[in-house]
Formats: C-alpha cells, structure tokens, sequence
C-alpha cells in the first residue's frame, strides 16, 4: 500500500479522493473466487458420475436406481371431475341417509345410529349423558345493589344575603 505523510495535506484538486487499494489485489481475490467456484463444480459433477455406478459384490460395475430415473414413466394423470353434480351427490346422499335414518354401526357393541332430529329432541328431554338434567331453580338477583354510588361534590358555603346593588 502507499503511504501518504500526515504532515502534507491532501491532494483534492482532482475532485475525488485518491485511492490507497490496489487493483491487483481486487482482480487476484476474483480469478481466485471464480477458479474455486469452476473447481466445486467440476468435484460435485465427478461425484454424481461416481454415485453412479457402484461395484457389486462379484466386482462388476452394474448402474443403481440414481442411473434410471429419466427411464421411469410419467406418473397416471389426475382423476378429473367431470359430472361435478353427481360427484355431490355420490359424497352427501350416504351423509344423509347416515342422519336421517336408524341403523347399526356396530351390532357387537350394541352401537346404532338414530335420526339427527331424534337425538336432539332426546338430548334436550333427557340431558346430556355426561352432564346432570338441568336443574329448574329460580335465580334470585343479589342482595346487594349493583349501582355504583354517585358523589355529589361539597357545595361552597353561600355568603349571608346581602342587598343587591342596584
């Protein structure tokens, strides 16, 4: 680097400030950037050539699943709705049969199934299986007052009557 005396003042009548870097430097930091890069690649390419084909146990090279992947066939296309209304109708109709009908679910456990109408009428009749039936006491209010106490501020004393100027 160049060394500049700090007792001479600095040069500005070019308009810029004059650079200490040297350019060499710059352009090596860059040749040696882009030669590793180019080197990495190159490694990282052999590699996957290697990866490859792989040596069997009787010694002869024979190429692994990696070597037959652009030989596989293309996976089967999507399935497509084309009757979308029936498509509707195929998934809602079993939904509600299911809640609009009795049948079993599971005759070894003795489980069924009953109209959703049914069972809401019985859940509200009878209560919930896990809860209590709801009891019918009458909620009395509190016996203490729930409004807040308005303070009235201390009115001034009024001065003794006194004639009134006319």
């Amino acid at each position: 680097m160049l060394k500049r005396d700090p007792n001479q003042p600095v040069d500005t009548s070019k308009g810029y400030e004059i650079s200490d870097v040297r350019v060499s430097f710059l352009a090596w930091g860059i040749a040696i950037t882009f030669i590793l890069t180019f080197a990495a690649f190159v490694a990282m390419r052999l590699f996957a050539q290697a990866l490859e084909f792989t040596p069997t146990v009787s010694g002869s090279s024979q190429p692994t699943a990696a070597a037959h992947r652009y030989e596989q066939p293309a996976p089967p296309g999507p399935n497509l709705q084309v009757n979308l209304e029936q498509d509707l109708t195929n998934l809602v109709e079993p939904q509600k049969r299911m809640l609009t009908s009795f049948g079993w679910i599971s005759e070894q456990e003795g489980m069924v199934h009953i109209p959703i109408d049914a069972a809401i009428n019985r859940a509200v009749r009878d209560g919930l299986p896990a809860w209590e039936a709801p009891q019918t006491t009458e909620i009395t209010a509190p016996a203490v007052s729930v409004e807040p106490e308005v303070q009235t501020p201390a009115q001034p004393e009024e001065a003794p009557d006194a004639p009134i100027a006319q």
